[in-house]
């Protein structure tokens, strides 16, 4: 499926977005998304190239994991 059909379908409408009250811009959680921005272009589920930074198990550290287009892990 292209990028611009998934975006279309989740633009509006996935278990990632978070929204407040009082505030117009929404906000998103998805794995890759390192602005948090709800917006095709740092959207992390239908980029093909992307990096997500997160806290390791233990708390020590960090762990930075890339998504490499044709790479499966």
């Amino acid at each position: 499926m292209s990028a611009d059909l998934t975006w279309q379908i989740i633009r509006k409408n996935n278990c990632f977005i978070r929204r407040q009250k009082g505030i117009q811009k929404h906000f998103s959680v998805e794995p890759f998304n390192i602005r948090g921005i709800n917006s095709k272009r740092f959207n992390g589920l239908i980029c093909k190239k992307a990096m997500d930074i997160a806290p390791p198990k233990d708390g020590k550290g960090i762990v930075v994991s890339l998504k490499v287009p044709g790479i499966v892990a």
